[in-house]
């Protein structure tokens, strides 16, 4: 069986990731607790404030919920903006063919590393250093059939390249 898919990240794509790393981690409880803290700082002490203490107090509030959004999307943006080429990624009995403009490159299952699924998009990490982000707009409703076709694959020894 083969998989072939062509198709180039989208700011948004690039954003979602992001964000999901994000609240995948224990940096998301921090980002609660502190927009939490902020918010019961301004009930409690809003009329002990002058006009700089208000303004302190709402850029706190705000740092989480807007304007960490904000930069990860403008992170995002300029990330697309670096691979303005589509990508290719050919998924084989033999392993992973990569191919982005001029680049080409062939992965043996016995050196892959794996792909882990999420909402919205399925992640493949053929090397330690390498993921690419397959959307579920590019997976056409295949996406769980490739990632058991991955880790049925992927440490196998398949001989050479084709």
């Amino acid at each position: 069986m083969e998989y072939h898919f062509i198709w180039r990240n989208t700011p948004g794509d690039f954003f979602r990731f992001r964000f999901s790393n994000m609240y995948h981690h224990w940096t998301a409880v921090v980002n609660v607790v502190f927009t939490a803290a902020f918010a019961a700082l301004i009930y409690a002490r809003w009329s002990d404030t002058n006009g700089l203490g208000h303004a302190l107090m709402l850029i706190g509030l705000l740092i989480f919920p807007v304007f960490q959004p904000v930069a990860v999307y403008i992170a995002s943006w300029l990330e697309a903006r670096k691979i303005p080429y589509d990508t290719e990624l050919t998924f084989s009995g033999k392993g992973m063919g990569i191919q982005v403009r001029d680049h080409r490159q062939f992965i043996r299952w016995q050196d892959f590393h794996g792909a882990r699924l999420r909402r919205g998009y399925l992640m493949v990490i053929p090397d330690g250093s390498h993921a690419y982000l397959l959307p579920d707009r590019v997976l056409s409703g295949r996406k769980q059939e490739l990632y058991e076709y991955i880790h049925k694959n992927a440490g196998k020894w398949e001989g050479d390249e084709p």
